[in-house]
């Protein structure tokens, strides 16, 4: 939204009109996910209030209304979970048995996404035991912000980071 943070009754009928939307897609064949979102993000025009999949309890709820899984942002969980006042790490553990792709990257304050790996507030040698007991097959890629440049490497430094992170676990 633009101006503020939905009520819980606008957050509601937004939920039911994509249960409804998605009922008319054919998935065969498809994973549809559902992302977890900032509470704060940034688009072209500004910045805006995210609704819906930002709050760990509402996510679980709307995942099992909807019948998909995630693709859990880190970026965006620790940005949503700072705005809530939630544990990023409880939220993870959480939400990791029902996701099934990563977005891997660092986040600050309430809307610093898209930060390379280790330059911003997460605790990654807390978090990569996490990643290593609870996601381990869950596929992912690094998504730093214009990590495309120079070839990819921001990518490339991001990889680098985690393989270090996680040799060490």
């Amino acid at each position: 939204s633009l101006t503020g943070p939905a009520s819980t009754s606008e957050k509601a009928k937004m939920l039911h009109r994509l249960i409804h939307s998605l009922q008319a897609i054919d998935t065969k064949g498809v994973e549809l996910l559902a992302q977890t979102l900032p509470p704060f993000p940034w688009y072209i025009g500004g910045q805006r209030f995210c609704n819906l999949f930002v709050e760990t309890k509402e996510i679980l709820s709307a995942i099992d209304a909807i019948g998909l899984r995630l693709c859990l942002d880190l970026s965006h969980t620790k940005l949503a979970t700072t705005h809530h006042q939630e544990s990023f790490l409880e939220a993870l553990h959480a939400l990791l048995p029902h996701t099934s792709h990563l977005h891997i990257v660092d986040a600050a304050g309430v809307d610093g996404e898209g930060l390379q790996i280790q330059e911003g507030e997460i605790d990654w040698l807390a978090l990569a035991p996490i990643l290593q007991n609870e996601a381990q097959f869950v596929s992912f890629i690094p998504e730093i912000w214009q990590g495309h440049i120079d070839n990819g490497q921001g990518f490339w430094v991001a990889l680098d980071r985690l393989e270090s992170l996680l040799s060490k676990t």
